[in-house]
């Protein structure tokens, strides 16, 4: 279970962390005008992906799963989801009103992915490798971009992303053995009526993260939206690696032992998170944002809070999925980001920093977490990770001491990390080698 997760891990892990970097460098560059081409475009190119998906994409990786005749399944899907994007790009016209629109003519070559294919049928290790290369590409070019002509950054990430995903297409129709191209029909548009529900619940969990760049520029000042996105970018690294955990997993997590073993992953993960922004709040921002955004320290903290609370019972909704309940996991995703955007526009009015932001961020995972906690209703559940979480918390003592002693540095910052990470590894370690 480890080595599997490690080497997932490695590779997720090192093309967002990647990208991170790149949009903290874009900053200084040209008083940040390319981060906010990138800010924008890479919020309307997740939206994107998440539209194709819609609930589509997680009812097949489900379906495909446990399918036997399964190329059958993948070659209507496909259809499908390439029949929506034809349709997606009408929303070119949305240029009237912002400039950033021409994206939607990539939404055909997105629509071609089998990407989930490859998490669907146990190849989850060269689905992190085609993700990585999905990332490192485009925000290369874009950064070589920003110090050649930084005006041009955003046709330079958005032609980068075009080629990548005609390169890992190609990869993965060659891995899974089917077909590049598969021929619209529209027809087939009705397994996106079938799966509603759980479109519903993919589009408000994104909102819950990137999205909420997509509401904040009507309301908020353009360098609070530039900091805000930044964190953002880092708080939807570390949700798509317990991603790619999850579905490196989901054939098993009809059994609560492996959903308890992945969920106690994901809390570890969001101990470093947490205590990354306590104990060391300068050196952990410094090192992944700047020192622009090393005022805006209450924000990143409300991140880590969000952190935490979306970990916490994350496994319930693949064991929602799995039981196929889509509508009570719909309504619960729909009514937490309704709640995050309708706090980030009230909040608004009162402090324009991204602190309101971070908030609205902890109130969407907050309600998540009790809707899951309404589906699943085991009280068992629950206390099994109320314990875990309250056992493993003992152990922030460690950085607590470091950073008593030391000053909040980058060498005792990793220093720390690492500590506590070895430590909770060890302590944990039996469970999670199978």
């Amino acid at each position: 279970m480890l080595r599997r997760i490690l080497i997932i891990s490695i590779f997720t892990g090192f093309g967002q962390l990647y990208s991170i970097f790149v949009i903290k460098l874009l900053t200084n560059i040209s008083s940040g005008e390319p981060s906010v081409a990138i800010a924008q475009l890479d919020s309307l190119f997740m939206f994107i992906l998440n539209a194709i998906a819609f609930g589509l994409q997680s009812a097949a990786i489900r379906d495909l799963a446990l399918s036997e005749d399964w190329k059958k399944q993948y070659a209507h899907i496909q259809s499908a989801r390439i029949s929506f994007s034809l349709l997606m790009i009408i929303a070119i016209i949305g240029l009237v009103f912002n400039q950033y629109y021409f994206i939607f003519l990539l939404a055909p070559v997105v629509a071609c992915s089998g990407e989930y294919a490859l998490y669907a049928r146990g190849f989850p290790v060269f689905g992190s490798i085609i993700s990585c290369l999905r990332l490192t590409i485009p925000f290369t070019c874009v950064l070589i971009s920003a110090y050649i002509e930084p005006s041009y950054a955003g046709i330079v990430y958005v032609v980068s992303i075009f080629a990548t995903y005609l390169l890992t297409n190609f990869l993965i129709s060659r891995y899974l053995r089917v077909g590049y191209f598969f021929k619209p029909a529209f027809s087939s548009l009705k397994l996106y009526l079938q799966s509603f529900p759980l479109g519903m619940a993919t589009i408000s969990l994104y909102m819950i993260g990137l999205g909420l760049v997509l509401v904040a520029p009507y309301f908020y000042q353009s360098d609070t939206v530039t900091i805000a996105f930044a964190g953002l970018k880092f708080y939807v690294l570390y949700k798509g690696v317990l991603r790619i955990i999850h579905q490196a997993f989901v054939k098993d997590m009809l059994s609560e032992s492996v959903c308890f073993k992945v969920d106690q992953l994901s809390i570890l993960l969001s101990l470093l998170f947490l205590s990354s922004v306590i104990f060391f709040p300068h050196a952990f921002i410094q090192l992944f944002f700047g020192a622009a955004a090393l005022p805006h320290q209450d924000y990143f903290l409300m991140l880590g809070i969000g952190a935490v609370i979306y970990s916490f019972f994350l496994s319930m909704s693949t064991s929602a999925l799995l039981q196929k309940k889509d509508i009570p996991y719909s309504l619960v995703s729909v009514i937490a980001a309704g709640a995050m955007i309708v706090s980030a526009i009230v909040f608004s009015y009162f402090k324009t920093s991204p602190v309101p932001l971070g908030v609205a961020i902890c109130i969407g995972e907050f309600i998540w977490v009790c809707g899951l906690v309404w589906i699943a209703t085991e009280r068992e559940r629950v206390v099994k990770r109320i314990l875990f979480l309250a056992e493993c918390s003992l152990f922030l003592a460690v950085p607590l001491v470091i950073r008593f002693y030391f000053e909040d540095t980058g060498t005792y910052y990793v220093l720390s990390m690492v500590l506590l990470g070895l430590i909770l590894l060890l302590l944990h370690f039996r469970k999670f080698r199978i």
